[in-house]
């Protein structure tokens, strides 16, 4: 015996529902699929490219943001907060870190490290967007778009402060020094002369006492 009309349409509204419920159900789980797959990708990501101690972008990081901006700048586009077409590389030592560690410990010394990060980035990424690295134990890097005699001031200014306002770690106050080498880069040298440029003013900052700003002579 064959069904009514009524009776087919309702039972094949029916099977429409259920498979349309089916579906929506299946679009819901994959998108949840989707968004946990995103946020663990992005987890890595941060893993891989941060410092896990300050935060900072770690030297893989600092790698790939400084060769993206140097291939921005070489195209001609290069765009950042405040940006005037330069490319200027800051890279810092703290002076006798070894000493603070010998003295109150390597977890105090690992909080000095952070309080300094919290404060670089604080006089300079907050308020101008340069980008900010730990490239090494106690070595940091700044990446601006302003030009090196523009930078050395403020420069100058943070590393003072570093002794007027030491930093308070454990109820500790710690004053720590600092040493920087400023490059600007010049657009005929490769990124590695440019680094070798910045890292010898460093040096030599470090070899006139410390806690010191230097500029990089001129390739």
């Amino acid at each position: 015996m064959s069904m009514p009309g009524n009776q087919l349409l309702t039972l094949g509204l029916g099977t429409i529902a259920l498979w349309l419920g089916a579906l929506c159900y299946f679009l819901y789980r994959t998108n949840k699929n989707l968004e946990h797959q995103l946020k663990i990708a992005r987890e890595n990501e941060v893993l891989a490219f941060h410092d896990f101690l300050t935060g900072l972008l770690n030297r893989r990081g600092w790698d790939r943001v400084v060769r993206e901006s140097v291939a921005s700048a070489d195209r001609g586009m290069l765009v950042g907060p405040g940006s005037t077409g330069h490319l200027t590389l800051a890279v810092m030592d703290l002076d006798q870190f070894k000493q603070i560690n010998d003295r109150y410990g390597h977890m105090t010394g690992d909080r000095v490290l952070q309080s300094f990060a919290k404060r670089l980035v604080e006089s300079f990424a907050e308020s101008t967007g340069e980008s900010t690295a730990r490239i090494g134990g106690e070595e940091f890097a700044l990446l601006s778009y302003q030009s090196d005699k523009a930078l050395i001031g403020p420069l100058q200014r943070f590393v003072e402060s570093l002794q007027r306002t030491p930093l308070i770690v454990d109820q500790e106050s710690i004053g720590i020094g600092c040493s920087v080498g400023i490059a600007r880069r010049n657009g005929s040298e490769t990124i590695e002369q440019w680094l070798g440029r910045a890292d010898q003013a460093l040096y030599d900052a470090k070899r006139s006492g410390g806690n010191r700003v230097e500029l990089a002579k001129d390739p």
